[in-house]
């Protein structure tokens, strides 16, 4: 019995492409598959591939004529499936699928892949009936999520801190994420929530996979979750990610926030441009050694921002600041927060020379611990008291 279908050969090409980063390279050969679902009740195919961590799905439009069951699956070698359709012309393609094979075939061209005779296929994710459900922007959660994942730890040996926490309060959303020297912290306005306040972590691994699937342009998204698993949805797009347990550290309490953040009165304006050129240049030297070590000093103009390396040189020069006491920072950490900024004159916070770093653009916020100059790697103070876990 062959089962035939059509569909836009862009939108195909598209679908596999969106499911890839779901696709494990691990020594069960079923998870390098692409599961391919037909119903002939329907107008549509499901494509899902999945990492057991991760789950991703979507919808094509086709027009299907199925012989035997109605309902049937297959499994697609993905890679291959996807360098075809890449490499295909034509407006639409056809596919027929048998037993053992599957045949593609567009204009002049035919090409058959064998498909996998597994039937172990991971089922589909499922959420408990009363999983909580919010709407947002989906751009909104992709600059959020953006502007906060390069400050999640990538130390596995530390769980908790290499995740990103979605932190629900009411109709606040705030996305979250440390890794003992530096913490950062942006608000997603939700449409509609749960009048509730949880907490919902999920691996960085998967966050960065979400991140680089999360559509550029804007379109609402609904978020599901349960105790064990979060579902992101939008367009025809499905992203399943499984949370991990535990309790994230009272980020809160690090950056003085009770219901909201206020910046204090004497935070001082900078230019973002001219911080980040003048760091990025020091960094050249700073860098040389591993440490990254940034030294800002107060000047008759505002601040002086250096770099050195003993063994190439140094960089120094001024920017308009007006701070009251040096601190060392770790630069790169320093750019990565800067790159979420969009705003041309945002603020920094300093207590003291020994204290933490507050870097804020409304309702994003960055704490980056000091580094001591006789101990350049490391912070001033202990990782556990910046962020407590």
């Amino acid at each position: 019995m062959t089962t035939t279908l059509t569909c836009n050969r862009a939108d195909l090409r598209n679908a596999v492409g969106y499911v890839l980063p779901a696709i494990s390279a691990t020594v069960l050969p079923v998870l390098t598959h692409v599961e391919m679902r037909l119903d002939a009740g329907e107008n549509h195919i499901e494509l899902n591939a999945t990492d057991i961590e991760i789950r991703m799905g979507v919808s094509v439009s086709a027009r299907i004529k199925i012989e035997g069951e109605a309902t049937q699956s297959c499994l697609i070698p993905a890679q291959t499936f996807a360098d075809i359709l890449g490499m295909l012309d034509g407006e639409e393609v056809s596919l027929e699928i048998s037993d053992h094979d599957l045949l593609i075939h567009t204009g002049g061209s035919k090409t058959r892949l064998s498909l996998s005779t597994e039937d172990s296929f991971p089922p589909e994710f499922t959420l408990a009936t009363n999983a909580s459900l919010l709407s947002l922007s989906a751009q909104d959660l992709k600059e959020a999520l953006g502007r906060v994942i390069s400050a999640a730890s990538t130390d596995y040996s530390r769980p908790v801190l290499n995740t990103i926490c979605f932190d629900l309060k009411g109709s606040e959303l705030r996305l979250v994420a440390a890794d003992g020297f530096r913490l950062a912290v942006d608000l997603v306005s939700v449409e509609s929530a749960v009048d509730e306040e949880k907490q919902y972590l999920i691996p960085l691994k998967s966050a960065q996979k979400l991140l680089r699937s999360l559509p550029a342009e804007d379109e609402t998204l609904s978020i599901q979750a349960d105790e064990g698993r979060m579902l992101f949805r939008w367009g025809e797009q499905r992203f399943w990610a499984s949370r991990l347990e535990g309790t994230f550290p009272d980020w809160r309490q690090i950056i003085y926030m009770a219901d909201g953040f206020t910046l204090p009165g004497d935070a001082r304006p900078f230019s973002r441009e001219g911080l980040e050129m003048a760091v990025k240049r020091a960094d050249i030297f700073a860098r040389d050694g591993g440490t990254h070590l940034i030294h800002f000093v107060p000047s008759d103009t505002g601040m002086r921002v250096s770099g050195k390396s003993d063994e190439i040189g140094q960089s120094e020069e001024e920017v308009a600041c007006n701070i009251h006491l040096p601190f060392n920072l770790n630069g790169l950490y320093l750019l990565q927060a800067l790159a979420g900024m969009r705003r041309e004159f945002p603020h920094l916070h300093l207590i003291g020379s020994n204290n933490p770093v507050v870097f804020a653009e409304d309702d994003f916020v960055c704490v980056i611990m000091p580094m001591a100059i006789q101990e350049a790697s490391v912070p001033v103070k202990n990782a556990e008291e910046a962020v407590p876990v």
